[in-house]
């Protein structure tokens, strides 16, 4: 097979100007651009064209151009939802300022009516749910939102050409060269060594096509014999008259300036390198991913993360879009490996079952869940709110994070003394993507950002409560396990009526004493005055808020001529964090401890945890579930349009021209109530 590069002539009415970032070029006649003039890639096979043109296979005698990206589409026009049902956006803010205090000059809202903004948000649901039914009972997605269908074409016989001209042929490949791959690599530094320009430590670098759909993690194992018998001496010992261990045998932390261990990488559970030296359970090493886009040469991306030693971390890739087929996959794979448990649990004397399961198993896919989890919900999402909006294309560009089982050291005079784990937690920093105002509406473009920013930030702590949720306990219900974002982690200081400020860069000089008065950590307001001074838009509370058990304060940095930026939690986290507290669905055994331990142990070693790791492997198959039917955006799923719907009204601050800090604050807190109100696809 070639690669064929070449420059291709498209009618300018079926084009949409720099989509995807192709070069292209206005062709000008007549005083008007009629034409684009774009670089493209297809590829040529050698076929048995002669003479059946390629329906009989026998011997292969020509080269045969073929290109199956170029596609064309049946639209359908959807609902007229924004010019029928439209929304009293000068009502909305008179309601939700009643007993508000909006202070401009001071750069802060405190107590934005909340009751009043959940009553206009679920009014305007039901009047759009009204024109719908008005429209046609039991109207699915695509009727509301209209569609596009390929033109599917099938042909017995092989073309023999392209259907587009052909200007000129650039280069021909029997295979892509390096620099034309787009490749990811991630590499494990000492906790000083990115600063000083030390070589990485280890390092997994391949093309995006060998990775694509595989399970990435990066873990640590003890370091010798002696280390994995010291993390056994902990574990409590199976009963001899079989009753079951109590969750007050288990210890609540492990001796991390004892333990040893070394880091690896796996791909698919493979061990494809592992560190020389050892480090002490509970130290800090860092850790560092990159694109290479052969588009600009480069190397993208790049932002230093601090790993605790102890940590089992999934990195996951999100090229351009999250499959079906990839979540079905790794939910086929942890039923199988629920069913091994179980059948242990059954006949404990019989170890086959479990004799080939290892960590990866056990806590591999877990992890995994979580990242994979996260891009299904916001490929989903930003698809969904580009649909409602009517005016905007997206498509999501290579990006990656990483969900992880955090660990948390306790020092005694410098040295790590334990080692115990409070929960999980989500960084992502990397998230792309390429969005377009169909009319090149600059405010439609930032406004779609902020929002889908929005809607990312929240999924962060979404995706984890889903992962440890009770089936049988109300979604409001005080026992759900929590989970919090930079967009929650705002909406909660809002009900707590904290002054919630936006600085940005008119008023960062007036606001600087305003900033150090915060009461949130340092290293938060010189990052926030750094992004100040560099001339983003800052969201911040007054002080720390706790949730859960965990301590600190959400905010955001964006860019306000892109609506691009960062969605933070205090620690510099670009994600989500949340605790564990106590036990989990009643499985007997407190589930931060457990997964500690299974992370540094393999095999049969932890089947004291086998119990809850069954119960939290059915409670994921809830949420894959759930994420199956984002992913594929079903016409029929009336819930995934409510949920849509929520989410655009949370974000209608944009649409209504308010100052930065109201729209910050009612996206944030219409997010949070349509998350609590919405249905959810199932």
């Amino acid at each position: 097979m070639n690669w064929v590069g070449g420059v291709t002539k498209i009618d300018a009415a079926q084009s949409l100007l720099g989509q995807g970032g192709i070069p292209n070029v206005g062709v000008i006649t007549g005083g008007k651009m009629n034409t684009i003039r774009m670089e493209h890639v297809w590829v040529e096979a050698y076929v048995d064209y002669t003479p059946s043109r390629g329906a009989i296979n026998k011997t292969p005698n020509t080269w045969i151009p073929m290109d199956a990206s170029y596609k064309q589409y049946t639209f359908t026009q959807g609902m007229d939802i924004k010019g029928k049902v439209p929304l009293n956006s000068q009502d909305l803010l008179t309601q939700i300022q009643q007993g508000a205090t909006v202070n401009e000059a001071g750069g802060y809202v405190q107590n934005l009516n909340q009751s009043n903004l959940q009553t206009q948000l679920a009014a305007y649901q039901t009047q759009v749910k009204t024109y719908i039914d008005s429209q046609k009972a039991n109207a699915t997605v695509g009727d509301v939102l209209g569609t596009q269908t390929i033109k599917t074409e099938n042909h017995r016989t092989l073309m023999g050409s392209l259907p587009y001209r052909i200007v000129t042929t650039a280069n021909s490949f029997q295979i892509l060269p390096e620099n034309l791959r787009w490749k990811f690599k991630t590499n494990l530094y000492a906790a000083d060594g990115i600063s000083t320009g030390d070589e990485a430590m280890i390092e997994l670098k391949q093309s995006t096509a060998k990775l694509a759909g595989k399970k990435i993690t990066l873990s640590f194992i003890p370091a010798t014999k002696a280390d994995q018998d010291l993390i056994n001496s902990y574990l409590p010992k199976a009963h001899a008259d079989g009753s079951p261990i109590q969750p007050s045998e288990l210890p609540t932390s492990l001796p991390g300036y004892l333990l040893n261990m070394k880091a690896e990488f796996r791909v698919d559970g493979q061990v494809v390198a592992t560190t020389a030296s050892s480090f002490t359970m509970g130290s800090t090493v860092k850790q560092q991913n990159q694109y290479f886009n052969p588009g600009t040469a480069t190397w993208e991306g790049g932002d230093d993360n601090d790993i605790t030693v102890g940590e089992y971390n999934a990195i996951g890739l999100d090229l351009q879009g999250m499959s079906a087929s990839q979540l079905q996959a790794l939910k086929d794979r942890m039923e199988s490996t629920k069913t091994k448990l179980a059948q242990f649990q059954q006949n404990p004397s019989d170890t086959s079952p479990i004799q080939n399961l290892t960590k990866e198993n056990l806590i591999g896919d877990f992890v995994q869940i979580g990242i994979l989890g996260y891009f299904a919900k916001v490929d989903s999402n930003d698809v969904f709110i580009a649909r409602t909006a009517g005016n905007i294309t997206t498509y999501r560009l290579p990006s990656y994070g990483r969900f992880f089982t955090a660990a948390q050291p306790r020092y005694f005079f410098g040295v790590v003394r334990s080692v115990s784990f409070p929960g999980v937690a989500m960084d992502v920093d990397y998230l792309m993507q390429h969005s377009e105002a169909k009319d090149a509406n600059r405010n439609a473009r930032t406004g779609f950002m902020r929002q889908v920013g929005a809607a990312g930030s929240l999924a962060e702590n979404q995706i984890p409560e889903a992962m440890f949720k009770s089936p049988n306990v109300a979604d409001n219900d005080p026992s759900q396990p929590q989970g919090v974002s930079a967009v929650k982690a705002l909406a909660i200081a809002a009900m707590q009526g904290q002054k919630i400020y936006t600085f940005n860069q008119t008023n960062q000089t007036q606001h600087a004493s305003i900033l150090q008065s915060l009461l949130i950590d340092a290293d938060t307001k010189t990052e926030i005055a750094n992004a100040l001074a560099a001339g983003k838009e800052v969201t911040v509370h007054e002080k720390e808020i706790s949730v859960n058990g965990w301590a600190g304060c959400g905010y955001t940095l964006i860019d306000p001529e892109t609506g691009a930026g960062a969605y933070k939690i205090a620690g510099g986290t670009n994600g989500g964090y949340f605790m564990f507290m106590g036990i989990i669905n009643g499985a007997g055994l407190p589930l931060g401890f457990a997964l500690l331990v299974l992370s540094v142990l393999t095999g049969s070693g932890a089947a004291v945890f086998f119990g809850i790791i069954i119960a939290v492997f059915a409670l994921t198959q809830i949420l894959l579930n759930i994420l199956l039917a984002e992913t594929q955006l079903s016409d029929d799923d009336r819930g995934c349009f409510n949920s849509g719907l929520m989410y655009g009204f949370g974000a209608v601050a944009g649409a209504m021209g308010l100052s930065g800090i109201l729209a910050q604050l009612i996206q944030a807190l219409g997010l949070v109530i349509a998350t609590n109100t919405a249905q959810s696809c199932n």
